[in-house]
């Protein structure tokens, strides 16, 4: 399914990876860390909630630009959502 939802908006992914069992969320970021660290010696990570709407307007795509730049400077990078409600 991911696969397909990748192809239909344009994107072909390098690998995907599934958790046989669905344990939490460190464990999955720790395997994606692990995986992407083979691949490349310096990798930057951006972890997302996968229950969250993101609108990958013009202002997502500049803070992401900023927060990778920063990233490349030894900074880890939080980002921070204002919530609209409760």
């Amino acid at each position: 399914m991911v696969a397909e939802q990748a192809l239909e908006v344009g994107i072909t992914p390098d690998a995907i990876l599934l958790e046989p069992v669905s344990r939490n969320t460190a464990v999955a970021i720790a395997a994606a860390a692990v995986f992407t660290l083979d691949r490349d010696d310096d990798p930057i990570l951006h972890i997302i909630a996968s229950d969250h709407v993101i609108e990958g307007g013009a202002d997502y795509h500049q803070a992401l630009d900023a927060a990778a730049s920063a990233a490349r400077e030894g900074l880890l990078v939080a980002f921070g959502v204002t919530p609209d409600r409760a």
